[in-house]
């Protein structure tokens, strides 16, 4: 890294580092919890909007 990239980090205000160990939780509930829940989300909007464009067809 040269030097102008190890000072952007410090102009950025309130910066800290991230415990490794909280880093590591987060990415696994958002793996197992978080992303699941939003893909089946999109899935039932996905069908949904497919079948009210279809819903002047069957009337």
């Amino acid at each position: 890294m040269d030097r102008k990239e190890k000072n952007i980090f410090d102009l950025i205000e309130g910066l800290e580092a991230v415990d490794p160990e909280a880093l590591a939780d987060f990415k696994r509930v958002m793996t197992d919890e978080v992303i699941p829940e939003i893909v089946e989300v999109v899935e039932e909007r996905r069908l949904a909007a497919a079948e009210s464009r279809h819903w002047q067809l069957k009337c």
